[in-house]
């Protein structure tokens, strides 16, 4: 058996959709902590001017839970927002800190508002943690405060006074568990869905590569890094022709074909688009030898020209590629359409060289033509 068949379920699911579950984590943690901040705050604000001779202590606990839910509230929005690092265990701790501040509260004020506070914040979180085997323990910690605290603090009952609050506290707990099972199963099949929906209105539905939305998507995220990408603009040479006369079912296995002779080329952390019926574009972030991007121009261009025929072999056209290649700067953000018109120019300069080749950038506006011949 494969090590992805060993792990659990949720682990599966959890490490290939992490990203949308830290994003939900930010997101219903800040609007959990920001209802916690006020709702404690009011409550102790209130029993502390209510009842001048209520215990302190519940007091106290309703402002420090206030306290800490302003601080994770503060931290979510304003921090992990936007490095996103270590989200899950802080929510995680938070969750612990807070359910074991409050299962002490209830002790020390066991008040049907108490009680019915408890059990909403026990539910909400449930419906807070993404992973089921991380909120298991949570609540088994949870169990264990409220017994210890039930057997050291308060005057041993009966037998069937024992098994009662025991018994409560597995059903709360199993309850708890169950919307946090069914929730969670809820919340990956929704995440699975827009994944789906995402890679469909992403990809070109011929060629199954990426296509011009991602592209723009990508450029964005990679145009702010520390040092410079190197963008392709290829255009194949010929192609109205040999669609108008070997028809579009020849056109569409040399897109298919071209397609994937660029993937088989480009690292897998390279993007490579289709952006047009005829134009292809790749982004390859990181470069930092130029020499290295001259290679793959070389290695695309050596697979051209390439001659097609009809099903009868009558009648045939030669294709080959015109590439323009550009180089953005380190840390410099440029849009799309920047770069864009930028390799345009000089995939037209290929063109005009007598198409077949690439022409690539250089310092002080000046040009290479890299070809075979």
């Amino acid at each position: 058996m494969t090590e992805r068949k060993h792990k659990n379920k949720y682990i599966r699911k959890y490490e290939e959709y992490y990203t949308d579950v830290v994003d939900y984590s930010i997101e219903v943690h800040q609007k959990f902590a920001s209802h916690n901040t006020f709702m404690f705050f009011i409550y102790g604000l209130g029993l502390s001017i209510i009842d001048i001779d209520f215990p302190q202590l519940v007091c106290v606990l309703c402002f420090a839970m206030s306290g800490i839910s302003f601080a994770t509230f503060f931290l979510m929005k304003y921090h992990f927002s936007k490095y996103k690092k270590n989200v899950i265990m802080f929510s995680n701790g938070y969750l612990i800190v807070f359910l074991l501040l409050l299962t002490i509260m209830y002790f020390y004020h066991p008040s049907n508002i108490a009680n019915t506070i408890l059990l909403c914040t026990i539910i909400t979180t449930a419906m807070t943690s993404m992973m089921p085997l991380h909120y298991i323990p949570i609540m088994l910690g949870v169990f264990c405060l409220d017994l210890s605290m039930y057997f050291f603090l308060t005057p041993m009952g009966d037998v069937v006074e024992i098994v009662g609050h025991v018994l409560n506290d597995v059903l709360i707990i199993a309850f708890a568990l169950g919307i946090n099972i069914l929730y969670s199963d809820m919340k990956f099949k929704e995440f699975k869905q827009k994944h789906f929906l995402q890679n469909e209105s992403y990809h070109d539905p011929l060629t199954k590569i990426y296509n011009r939305r991602y592209m723009e998507r990508y450029v964005e995220m990679n145009l702010d890094v520390t040092e410079a990408c190197a963008v392709f603009l290829i255009d194949i040479d010929n192609f109205k022709t040999a669609n108008d006369e070997l028809g579009h079912e020849t056109g569409d296995v040399l897109l298919c074909r071209i397609s994937d002779i660029l993937k088989s080329n480009f690292r897998k952390t390279d993007c490579v688009a289709r952006i047009g019926g005829d134009e292809f574009v790749i982004l390859m972030p990181h470069v930092t030898d130029r020499t290295h991007v001259v290679n793959k121009a070389k290695t695309i261009l050596k697979e051209f020209p390439m001659v097609l025929h009809n099903e009868d072999g009558k009648k045939k056209v030669v294709v080959s590629l015109s590439i323009g290649i550009i180089f953005t700067k380190s840390g410099e953000a440029i849009e799309y359409e920047e770069l864009y018109r930028r390799a345009d120019s000089f995939m037209y300069k290929a063109k005009k060289n007598g198409k077949g080749c690439a022409v690539m950038e250089l310092k002080g506006g000046k040009e290479q033509i890299i070809s075979i011949t």
